[in-house]
């Protein structure tokens, strides 16, 4: 018998074992980092609810519960490859949670603005639709 061939065997089995354990570490680790929500849909949501809270005229249509141009303003901001829907409530704690008819994946958001004494709560929902 040949210990020799027996000890270069048992060191390439080793190897071997050593690379597939690092090869599926690396694998398991980079899928974790995967984000919650996709990276475009959430800079569409900063956009449109950083834009309702900072903007005179958008935020001063929200407080005035004027619903046509905050959805002219959605409908603008939104990409044609995404859906969404909405709802602002005034002063109302029990908001309706805006909804869709599909299967996909749905993200939400929500604006809490207080002026004097109003508050109005956006809750705003976007998917992909393509």
């Amino acid at each position: 018998m040949n210990k020799k061939a027996y000890m270069k065997t048992l060191e390439a089995i080793i190897a071997i074992v050593v690379f597939l354990s690092v090869l599926v570490f690396t694998i398991s680790s980079t899928r974790d980092n995967e984000p919650l929500i996709p990276q475009d849909i959430q800079l569409v949501q900063d956009t449109i609810l950083s834009s309702i809270e900072t903007g005179e005229k958008l935020r001063e249509e929200s407080f005035n519960n004027n619903l046509t141009e905050i959805n002219n303003f959605i409908n603008a901001t939104t990409p044609l490859n995404m859906g969404y829907n909405y709802s602002l409530c005034i002063d109302n704690p029990a908001c309706p949670i805006p909804t869709t008819d599909l299967s996909e994946k749905v993200y939400a958001d929500s604006l809490i603005m207080v002026e004097d004494s109003k508050v109005v709560l956006i809750n705003l929902i976007i998917w992909k639709t393509i």
